[in-house]
């Protein structure tokens, strides 16, 4: 937890980049001055409040705030999602122990939970920078996998679907965004939320209902 809490960046970043896979994936920050991205494949809005929190309170530099959050962020799947011990796991030693409670109560594998989080634990100790679990970096890569109908429909259905029904709203990443929103306003800092860019036979699929929200 000292890793957090004691994590400084230099003193000239002033803006930080946080989401999920997206951004990650999406925003070069050598190419932005003064920034970094600590976006992480995966992150649900819980993890990246509980880990802007904690950066904040000793980099009070930090004026600027980029968002991650697409149509995607806001599907109910990411209530399961962001449960999965290979995910909470990065997390559970930089929250409070009620969200880590919560954590144990409502997962499918708590003893896989306990073990993936001693293990990557037990890393963070040992690591520094980037290297960090919970902190994550840009990163990015090239595939010969061609885009197809197919897989954008697939996609499609596994975010915004379940059974075929419509898919309910992530009640998760709906509170802790507003809390990050929250979070920033107090500190004075300002926040400007990306939802990246995506393919767009993807984005024409986006049930009507979440571009709404």
């Amino acid at each position: 937890k000292s890793k957090i809490e004691n994590y400084k960046f230099s003193p000239t970043i002033n803006k930080l980049i946080i989401g999920d896979s997206h951004t990650r994936l999406a925003i070069n920050d050598k190419f932005l001055s003064n920034a970094i991205n600590i976006s992480q494949n995966s992150e649900g809005q819980i993890y990246s409040y509980y880990k802007l929190k904690a950066l904040l309170a000793n980099n009070p530099q930090i004026d600027t705030i980029f968002l991650g959050a697409g149509y995607h962020t806001f599907a109910g799947y990411y209530d399961d999602h962001v449960l999965l011990p290979d995910i909470s796991s990065r997390y559970f030693f930089i929250l409070p122990s009620k969200v880590q409670a919560d954590l144990f109560k409502n997962t499918k594998s708590p003893g896989l939970l306990i073990v993936k989080s001693l293990l990557v634990g037990a890393s963070n100790v040992f690591s520094s920078g980037t290297k960090l679990s919970f902190l994550g970096a840009y990163e990015n890569y090239t595939t010969k996998v061609s885009t197809s109908d197919s897989s954008i429909a697939d996609r499609i259905q596994k975010a915004f679907f379940v059974k075929k029904e419509l898919s309910t709203f992530s009640k998760s990443n709906l509170f802790y965004f507003q809390e990050i929103i929250k979070l920033c306003k107090e500190k004075k800092i300002y926040v400007c939320v990306i939802n990246t860019p995506t393919h767009k036979k993807y984005a024409q699929q986006v049930p009507v209902e979440f571009r709404n929200k």
